[in-house]
């Protein structure tokens, strides 16, 4: 049992639709002042040693986003 934005953070992460990603990263990273981050990091190492989906690839990505 998890929050809603956490089911939808991993069902981008794990989807089929790599347009998904970014916005369901904003949406994480807007949680709180450092819950999100702190929530995506922990997703993504955690998929990074489940499944090997690279998480450096998609923090990448993520902190990209907040520059721009």
């Amino acid at each position: 049992e998890f929050a809603g934005g956490l089911h939808d953070l991993l069902a981008a992460l794990l989807g089929a639709d790599p347009v998904a990603v970014p916005p369901a990263i904003d949406r994480a990273l807007a949680w709180g002042a450092t819950s999100g981050a702190d929530t995506l990091v922990g997703v993504l190492l955690g998929l990074d040693a489940l499944i090997g989906v690279p998480a450096t690839a998609t923090s990448t990505a993520a902190a990209a986003r907040r520059a721009a």
